[in-house]
C-alpha cells in the first residue's frame, strides 16, 4: 500500500492546508489524476508523491485524523509533468491563489472533473536537453519582419507561439500555410472540449514542431521544446482578467524559461517599459510614422476647421476616425439641476446609444428620456463624444459617402467584425468610426484620424502614457497619415510620438516610476473586495489593511521594503449592486518573502491582482 500527497483540484481556503494524504494500492506517480471525496464530496485530485505506507505506518497511528482511501485512479499515467507542477507552486506563491484551482488550468475542461478511467499512453522520455541559461532574444520590427524571422526559426526548432487574441492567431496561421509546411497544432478558447482534449493529448506526446497558441497555450504539457515566442508582446491581452489567477504570460513563459532552459523571444512593435529595459543595445527604427497634431480651439464643435478642411480635400481617400467611447455621448446631464442619467445597478453615467440609454456595465437600458426625472426640465445635454456621434457630425459636415461604425455595441461577434473590414478593403465603405477594437485587425488605409486625444491620456493610471504611445504608434501603422486632435498640443507625449524619440519617451518614463516607486521599481498587489453593503466592503479591507501592518511591524518590515494604499473606491465603485474597494499594497524591493507572509491572511472572498493591467 502507499500514501498519497494530494492537492485536491478545487480553491481552498489560504488559511487552510492545500495538499492532504490519501492511500491506496498502486505507487502511483507524480502528476497522476485521481478521485477523492474531499470534504463530503467526490473531486478530483493530483498526487504530488507516492510514499510507501510502511515508512509512515507509526506516523498515521500517532496522527490526529483518519487517512482516507482515494475513490479510484482517473490516469495512473501523468496528465502533468515535474516541470508543470512546479511551475503551478510557483504561481500559486506568485500570484497568492490556492495551488489547487491553479493546477486546474494546466489541464483540459473535460479532465478536471472526469469520472471514468482514462487510457492514456506513455509519453515516454523527456527529451528536453537543453542545458544553461539562454538570454532572452527581442526583435523589434513590424509584423511582417518579425514574422519572416519566426519562419527561420521555426525551420530549425520546436516552438510555441503565443498570440494575444484569436484574430492574430489566424492572420499568422494563414501566413505560415503559404510559406512553410509544417506540422503546427493550434490552441485557444473557443475550442470545444474534444479538440481541446485531442490537441493537449498530441502535445502531450510531442506530436508537433510547432504550437500557435493564446494565452491559455502557455499550460500546454509540451516535454521537447526549444523556444517560447511571444508576439505583440507589448499587448495588454496577455495578462488574463475574467478568471483567477490573474496571471499575466510573460511572467509564466519567463519561469518556463528558468525552469526547462530554453530560449524566449519577444516580439515588440513596441516595447513595453519592462522590455525596453531589458534590451541591452537601443534598435534605432529607420521608419518614422507620419503624424500630424491638430489643436481644438472650439469645444463646442467635434471637429476643427482645419479636419474638415482636410477631409474635404481628400475626399477621393478612405479614412479610419479613432474613438475611445461608443454611442452617441458617454453621459446625459440636465443643464437646470445637474441631474445625471445613471445605472440603477452601477455608479455610472449611461451612455446614449442612438435612442437608448445603456450600461456597460451590467447591460440595463430605457429609452431616452425627454425630461428630467429630477425636476422636469427638457434642457437636457449629452457630455462627451462616442462613435455615432461622430458618424452624425461627419454626415453633416463633409460629404464622405459611405460611413460605418465599427464597436463591439453594434458588432457584437467576430464574424461581424470581420466582414465590415473586408467590406472596407474592397473600397464599399469610406470611412470607419471605430474604437480602439480595430487595432486588432490587419488592414491598410489612407488617413487615420484621433478624434479626441485626451480620451485615451485622461485616466489615473500611472501606465497610461506608454499604452496610449503604444496605442498611437500603432493606429498609425494601419494608416499612411495620421491627424491627432487635441486641447494640449504642447504636451511632451506629442513631441515623443511626431518625432519617435522613443529614447526620451522612455527615459521620462522611467524617471518618473522611480521617483514614485512604480513597476519596474516596484511590485503591485491589488485586493479588491465586493460586497452588496458599501461599508462592510471598504470595513473588510481596513480589517485585512490593520492585521498587514501590524505582521509586518512583527517581522520588522518598514516603509523602504512595502507600502499599503487605501483602501479607495474603485474607478468604477458600483457594478450590479456591489460597491468595489481595493486595497494596494506596493512591494517596494521585489521580495517573495513579503508576499509570502500575506498569503495565508488572504480572505477568500477577496480577488487578488498581481501587477495588475491598470489600477483603474
Amino acid at each position: 500500500m502507499f500514501l498519497y500527497k494530494i492537492t485536491p483540484l478545487t480553491k481552498i481556503d489560504r488559511r487552510e492546508e492545500e495538499t492532504f494524504l490519501y492511500y491506496g494500492l498502486e505507487n502511483l506517480p507524480s502528476g497522476s489524476l485521481i478521485r477523492i471525496n474531499f470534504k463530503n464530496r467526490e473531486i478530483n485530485g493530483i498526487v504530488l508523491k507516492s510514499i510507501p505506507l510502511i515508512e509512515k505506518k507509526l506516523e498515521i497511528k500517532k496522527a490526529a485524523f483518519l487517512t482516507k482511501k482515494i475513490s479510484s485512479v482517473i490516469s495512473s499515467e501523468p496528465v502533468l509533468f515535474n516541470w508543470q507542477i512546479k511551475l503551478a507552486q510557483w504561481m500559486s506563491r506568485y500570484y497568492l491563489h490556492p495551488l489547487g484551482d491553479t493546477l486546474k488550468l494546466f489541464l483540459p475542461k473535460s479532465l478536471v472533473d472526469k469520472k471514468r478511467k482514462l487510457i492514456l499512453p506513455s509519453s515516454g522520455i523527456s527529451l528536453i536537453k537543453n542545458t544553461g541559461e539562454k538570454k532572452d532574444l527581442i526583435i523589434w520590427e513590424n509584423k511582417k519582419e518579425r514574422w519572416l524571422k519566426y519562419l527561420e526559426i521555426m525551420k530549425q526548432k520546436k516552438v510555441l507561439i503565443c498570440f494575444p487574441e484569436i484574430i492574430q492567431l489566424e492572420e499568422f496561421r494563414d501566413f505560415l500555410e503559404k510559406h512553410l509546411n509544417l506540422n503546427f497544432l493550434v490552441f485557444h478558447g473557443k475550442l470545444s472540449p474534444k479538440q481541446e482534449f485531442e490537441t493537449w493529448e498530441k502535445a502531450r506526446k510531442g506530436k508537433f514542431s510547432t504550437i500557435l497558441g493564446t494565452r491559455s497555450a502557455i499550460f500546454l504539457p509540451f516535454q521537447s521544446l526549444d523556444s517560447i515566442i511571444i508576439d505583440e508582446e507589448e499587448n495588454p491581452s496577455y495578462k488574463s482578467w475574467d478568471q483567477q489567477p490573474r496571471y499575466d504570460l510573460r511572467e509564466i513563459a519567463k519561469k518556463i524559461k528558468e525552469i526547462k532552459k530554453i530560449q524566449l523571444i519577444k516580439g515588440v512593435e513596441i516595447p513595453r517599459v519592462q522590455a525596453y529595459l531589458e534590451m541591452e543595445k537601443r534598435q534605432k527604427k529607420k521608419f518614422r510614422p507620419s503624424i500630424k497634431i491638430i489643436q481644438i480651439k472650439n469645444k463646442s464643435v467635434v471637429f476643427e476647421e482645419e479636419t474638415l478642411n482636410l477631409i474635404r480635400k481628400h475626399l477621393e481617400k478612405q479614412f479610419i476616425f479613432l474613438v475611445n467611447r461608443k454611442g452617441l455621448a458617454p453621459a446625459v446631464f440636465c443643464q437646470d439641476c445637474g441631474y445625471f442619467f445613471t445605472c440603477p445597478n452601477c455608479d455610472k453615467p449611461l451612455t446614449l446609444i442612438k435612442s437608448t440609454l445603456y450600461c456597460h456595465c451590467c447591460s440595463f437600458s430605457k429609452q431616452m428620456e425627454k425630461f428630467c426625472p429630477k425636476c422636469q426640465s427638457w434642457r437636457l445635454k449629452t457630455l462627451g463624444i462616442g462613435t455615432e456621434m461622430v458618424k452624425k457630425q461627419l454626415q453633416k459636415t463633409t460629404p464622405l459617402k459611405k460611413i460605418e461604425v465599427f464597436d463591439s455595441y453594434h458588432l457584437p461577434n467576430l464574424e461581424k467584425q470581420k466582414s465590415l473590414i473586408k467590406k472596407f478593403q474592397k473600397k464599399e465603405i469610406q470611412a470607419l468610426v471605430a474604437t480602439p477594437l480595430i487595432l486588432k485587425f490587419p488592414l491598410k488605409t489612407d488617413i487615420g484620424i484621433i478624434v479626441l486625444a485626451e480620451q485615451f491620456l485622461n485616466f489615473p493610471d500611472f501606465q497610461i502614457y506608454e499604452k496610449s504611445f503604444q496605442r498611437f504608434f500603432k493606429f498609425s501603422q494601419q494608416t499612411r497619415r495620421l491627424f491627432i486632435q487635441t486641447f494640449s498640443p504642447n504636451l511632451p507625449f506629442f513631441n515623443f510620438l511626431v518625432n519617435f524619440s522613443i529614447d526620451d519617451f522612455y527615459k521620462e518614463e522611467l524617471k518618473l516610476r522611480k521617483i514614485f516607486s512604480y513597476p519596474p521599481f516596484s511590485e503591485l498587489v491589488t485586493f479588491i473586495k465586493n460586497h452588496r453593503n458599501n461599508r462592510a466592503a471598504k470595513n473588510e479591507l481596513l480589517k485585512f489593511k490593520n492585521l498587514l501592518e501590524k505582521l509586518f511591524e512583527r517581522k520588522k518590515i518598514n516603509i523602504s521594503q512595502c507600502e499599503l494604499i487605501g483602501p479607495n473606491p474603485a474607478f468604477i465603485p458600483k457594478i450590479r449592486n456591489q460597491f468595489y474597494w481595493q486595497l494596494i499594497l506596493k512591494i517596494k524591493k521585489n521580495n517573495q518573502m513579503i508576499k509570502n507572509l500575506t498569503y495565508p491572511f488572504i480572505p477568500s472572498s477577496f480577488t487578488v491582482d498581481v501587477n495588475p493591467e491598470s489600477l483603474v
